[in-house]
C-alpha cells in the first residue's frame, strides 16, 4: 500500500510530504499540521528504513488528526491513544480488505 501525495477532507486538500530534516519530540514519526493543510512524515529512524506497516501507521494516525480537527472532535484529537487506536484498525481494515472481482459497483 503507498502513501499518498495528497488527499480531500471537505474543502481542503492535505498535502503528504516526506521531510527526513524534522527532529520529532517524544519519539513521534510524524506530525499534523493543521494550519497548513498538511501531514509531514519522517520515513527514516536514526538513519535506517523504518517498516513500511510502521510508515504507514504514521500515516493514518495523522489522517485520523485532520479528520477529527475537521469533525470538530477536539477533545479526541487531543488523545493520542484513541488517535493511535483509531488509526490502527481503520489501517487493519485498509490492509486485509478483500474485494470480489464478480461485484460490479
Amino acid at each position: 500500500m503507498k502513501l499518498p501525495k495528497r488527499f480531500k477532507l471537505g474543502a481542503h486538500t492535505i498535502e503528504v510530504e516526506i521531510n527526513e530534516d524534522i527532529m520529532y519530540e517524544k519519539g513521534a514519526m510524524g506530525d499534523a499540521d493543521i494550519s497548513f493543510n498538511k501531514i509531514r512524515l519522517s520515513l527514516l529512524r536514526n538513519g535506517k528504513e523504518r517498516p513500511e506497516t510502521t510508515n504507514l501507521q504514521t500515516f493514518y494516525h495523522e489522517k485520523i488528526h485532520h479528520i477529527l480537527y475537521a469533525l470538530g472532535k477536539k477533545e479526541l484529537n487531543n488523545d493520542e491513544s484513541f488517535v493511535d487506536a483509531f488509526a490502527n484498525l481503520l489501517l487493519q481494515s485498509d490492509l486485509t480488505s478483500e474485494f470480489d472481482d464478480t461485484i460490479e459497483n
